[in-house]
């Protein structure tokens, strides 16, 4: 809204004057400024088409010396060579303009910028011009004489266009003088600048480094984008992109990395000493400045990554049930029922004692129909069995862990909750899947071994950064790879930009603007940060394979699974031992005169039922008949 209210004040005062040059037929000849002013100007509208332009404005008050200019060029091309006011003072300048401004009496509008300025300072809303400060903007300034030109004028240039880029023309005070072209460098000081040079060179960059004083630097946030090592070195990959800049422009720096606890209180100092200047340039991407500062955005999208423990092995039960699915598991025991039946009404022997036991199927007592049907179930059954197996021993080996959630929606699917700081707010607006499972927690602690049950938000390259950091560490100290203890899901939750923030006062920010964009176009930003993810993550020795067998406690689920099964025949064996030692044990502890007792008992009982008759010194048994007699007797 500031913004627009500037621009119609200034162009309230700006008449554009295109109406008065087609009224002049020929120009006075004797006027040598106009000439001289319009044959330059000239000469730079021809090289701009190689720069090249793309939108070209004029801008004026109704004065002679502007509509004499004005009138030569018409007057020479024929045509009025310039469009109407078109796109001049847009808050962010997509192509290249040139902006040709005639004004002797700016006092006028110098007026009514301060009254602007003076209602803007009332109510505590300051426009932000630096801010869409643009290199592509080039302002050409006409005065009919050099005593019009004064601070104010420069003032209005650099501000109000939001552009370092311009050149005041001045024409000579005797004829077949050449028009004087004035500019300005980075401390706003004024330089002559040669008339016969390129329209390049005239709005060369003006920067003397030498005459530039210290930058000052301050780091804050991740140690991950700016730290100091134990040499005193500052390090991070947000600091390698600046000093590459710093170093290019052959400046000298001063850094300082302040490691506090982000309170309202400190982005409030920092705010301050940007607007002062005691600040320059502030490394910190998660920083907020207000409307006294300037932010410059990357379109980089690292985004926040969400951080959950890892998962636990599976446990024996779910080993055994996981080779079969349990639509399969039902499956087969209603086929086995209903198998048991059938061979139960039919056939001698039972399906499932055929199947445990076995039953020969070349004995005789076994029916042709019965032999097929056993035979055909002992085949499916060996064929379930060994594939059960196979498939069991592949997944107590190979995949001893339940899988990591790859994205929010698997993630979801779990019952691990969330604890965020101040943050939740803006999670839940962007993610309102996420309602009932974060946690807002003003003292909560995250560390990477895992010690927690709970999740975290964090932004995705410090993650990274963490978790290698932890990886190279218990490398080092065990001498082999350890599984982590937490999970790095690969969907972001949010999209978050770098944002670099400058002050105001700041001179070079033009510069660092143009190099920030072409440092990131070109790749080397993403490769610094990766730079250390890179040189540990190829390493062989620090990537963890789950999968892979490398030990006897990573076999832990088969040695389970043949201790159960041994131990199951081994408590078998031990029952069918101690019945046999138990029937022994009673058979040699029965008393033996007792049993003799009972057999002669038994003996002589059979003797008296059945009597003998001796022969030549010897019984003989009694015939039927005999016997019959002697009882009839």
């Amino acid at each position: 809204m500031t913004r627009k209210l500037l621009c119609v004040v200034v162009l309230v005062c700006f008449v554009t004057s295109s109406a008065n040059a087609s009224l002049v037929v020929k120009p006075a000849p004797d006027d040598y400024k106009a000439v001289s002013t319009a044959s330059l100007v000239e000469r730079i509208l021809l090289e701009s088409t190689s720069i090249p332009i793309e939108t070209y404005t004029l801008a004026g008050t109704n004065e002679s010396f502007v509509k004499a200019v004005i009138d030569r060029l018409a007057w020479r091309a024929g045509k009025l060579m310039i469009p109407m006011f078109n796109n001049a003072l847009p808050s962010h300048v997509q192509t290249r303009q040139l902006i040709i401004m005639g004004a002797d009496d700016v006092e006028t509008m110098m007026v009514w910028l301060e009254i602007l300025y003076f209602i803007v300072m009332i109510i505590r809303i300051l426009p932000n011009y630096f801010a869409a400060n643009n290199r592509d903007i080039y302002i050409i300034l006409l005065l009919s004489d050099l005593r019009f030109l004064n601070g104010r004028i420069v003032f209005l240039l650099s501000e109000l266009f939001s552009s370092i880029n311009f050149i005041v023309i001045v024409p000579p005070p005797f004829e077949f003088q050449p028009p004087l072209l004035i500019s300005t460098d980075y401390n706003k000081g004024l330089v002559i600048v040669p008339h016969d040079v390129t329209m390049r060179e005239m709005f060369s960059d003006r920067f003397d480094a030498d005459r530039h004083p210290v930058v000052k630097i301050v780091g804050y946030g991740f140690r991950i984008c700016i730290r100091i090592n134990e040499q005193g070195q500052a390090v991070g990959y947000d600091w390698n992109v600046f000093r590459t800049i710093l170093v290019h422009m052959k400046l000298r720096w001063h850094v300082t990395v302040y490691e506090l606890n982000s309170t309202m209180e400190l982005m409030q100092w920092f705010n301050k000493e940007l607007d002062e200047g005691h600040i320059e340039i502030l490394i910190d991407r998660t920083f907020r400045p207000d409307t006294k500062s300037v932010q410059h955005v990357l379109p980089e999208m690292n985004g926040v990554c969400l951080i959950i423990p890892k998962t636990q092995k599976y446990e024996i039960l779910q080993h055994l049930l996981r080779p079969f699915a349990s639509t399969a598991w039902i499956v087969l025991i209603v086929a086995l029922l209903v198998g048991s039946c059938i061979a139960k009404r039919h056939f001698r022997h039972s399906l499932l004692d055929t199947l445990i036991f076995g039953v020969d199927l070349d004995a005789g007592s076994v029916s042709r129909k019965e032999r097929f049907v056993l035979f055909a179930c002992l085949v499916v059954f060996f064929i379930l069995s060994e594939a059960y197996q196979a498939k069991l021993l592949a997944l107590i080996s190979s995949s001893r862990y339940p899988p990591d959630p790859k994205t929010v929606a698997e993630f979801l699917q779990t019952d691990t909750l969330l604890y965020v700081g101040e943050a939740t707010a803006t999670v839940l607006s962007f993610r309102p899947s996420l309602t009932g499972r974060v946690r807002k927690a003003a003292d909560y602690w995250f560390t990477f071994d895992g010690e927690q049950d709970y999740g975290t938000l964090m932004q995705c390259p410090v993650a990274w950064d963490f978790f290698l950091r932890w990886t190279n560490r218990h490398y080092n100290l065990h001498g082999y790879n350890v599984r982590p203890r937490v999970h790095i899901v690969a969907e972001n939750i949010l999209s978050l930009s770098a944002s670099y923030t400058f002050s105001r006062s700041f001179l070079l920010y033009p510069r660092f603007k143009v190099y920030l964009d072409r440092i990131y176009e070109s790749g080397l930003m993403r490769y610094w940060q990766t730079e250390q993810d890179r040189r540990q993550m190829f390493e062989q020795k620090f990537v963890f394979v789950e999968n892979e067998i490398i030990s006897f406690n990573d076999l832990i689920m088969v040695w389970i699974v043949l201790g159960i099964g041994h131990g199951l025949a081994f408590g078998v064996f031990l029952i069918e031992l101690l019945s046999f030692l138990l029937k022994r044990y009673v058979r040699n502890r029965w008393p033996a005169t007792r049993r003799q007792q009972r057999l002669f008992k038994k003996s002589k009982k059979h003797r008296q039922l059945f009597p003998s008759i001796p022969t030549n010194g010897k019984r003989k048994p009694l015939t039927r008949i005999q016997l019959q007699l002697s009882k009839s007797q």
